[in-house]
């Protein structure tokens, strides 16, 4: 029985310090979004293009395999995943990128 108790503590204990190190991760990436001086997208009819401080994330429409469009941001999933708050842009913009999303991505 303690052997049990001992092996689910260990458990527990690896579980929690994975936990711990995909927050850090999270947080520092964050970070680096709010210290961006340099965040762009841009896109057309092929293909999706993210500028974050001069690293570039190009990614053709069809390697994005689900999207979600709603009032209060758009993520996509695929080779790269984003998320896009509305509060982020203007509502031109939000307007463009929704429709184009729609557009280019099959369900």
């Amino acid at each position: 029985m303690s052997f049990l108790f001992l092996l689910c503590t260990v458990y527990l204990s690896l579980s929690i310090n994975k936990v711990s190190r995909w927050k850090k991760e999270v947080n520092k990436y964050l970070k680096s979004l709010e210290d961006s001086k340099i965040y762009e997208i841009r896109f057309n009819n092929e293909i999706f293009n993210v500028n974050l401080n001069h690293q570039e994330e190009l990614s053709k429409w069809e390697d994005f395999k689900d999207f979600d469009v709603n009032n209060e941001f758009i993520s996509l999933e695929g080779k790269f995943n984003y998320m896009f708050p509305k509060k982020s842009m203007s509502k031109a913009d939000y307007d463009s990128l929704k429709q184009t999303v729609k557009k280019n991505i099959k369900e």
